[in-house]
């Protein structure tokens, strides 16, 4: 028979070993929210005088640069495109895109960019948020808040990303920069989602 020390050292082992496992498994369970890198795009005249986007590379932490918006540029890096509202308007006009107000209700519905779905960064901390459905994670979506310091776009674009949305932009200059652009805008509460 084991003396009563011997049995608490094996009893207190065997309860180390199972917290290490829980520990290991809820670690490969955890996903981590990858770091967002900008991308701009900036535009250059074609041969023909048009003028056509490329993509300026944006370098990460490890040296690689970026390549196509919200593409993986290395392990827990991915790259957000940015765009100007005149591009944004340009894309919603030829492509199909969505736009994403990342900002409040209120601000949603005295203003917004045509077609937008308001997804405040907020609504990710209850659970899924209920306009995420009018969203198609393969369109390119364009997210957008209020701009200048204001970080709501990219941490809407950080989670769409993580939900395996694979083209996202953002406009950094948001709603004011838009707004200011002379560029259309709706108002009222009701999300529409993708222009087409």
């Amino acid at each position: 028979m084991m003396p009563p020390a011997g049995r608490i050292a094996v009893q207190a082992a065997v309860l180390l070993l199972l917290a290490a496992a829980a520990a290991a498994i809820h670690r490969t369970r955890v996903e981590e929210a990858p770091r967002i890198v900008l991308q701009a795009e900036e535009t250059r005249p074609a041969a023909d005088g048009v003028t056509t986007p490329t993509q300026t590379a944006a370098a990460t932490p490890g040296g690689e640069t970026g390549g196509a918006p919200a593409a993986e540029a290395g392990e827990g890096i991915s790259v957000v495109g940015v765009v100007t509202p005149e591009r944004a308007l340009e894309l919603y006009n030829t492509d199909y895109v969505q736009f994403v107000d990342a900002r409040n209700p209120a601000d949603y519905a005295a203003g917004h960019l045509p077609g937008a779905v308001n997804l405040p960064f907020g609504e990710f901390g209850r659970g899924k948020p209920g306009n995420l459905d009018e969203l198609i994670p393969e369109a390119m979506t364009i997210v957008y808040c209020e701009g200048g310091e204001c970080e709501s776009s990219r941490l809407v674009a950080q989670q769409l990303v993580m939900l395996g949305f694979v083209d996202v932009k953002i406009i950094e200059v948001g709603y004011p920069g838009w707004v200011g652009a002379g560029l259309p805008v709706e108002s009222g509460d009701s999300s529409t989602g993708a222009n087409r």
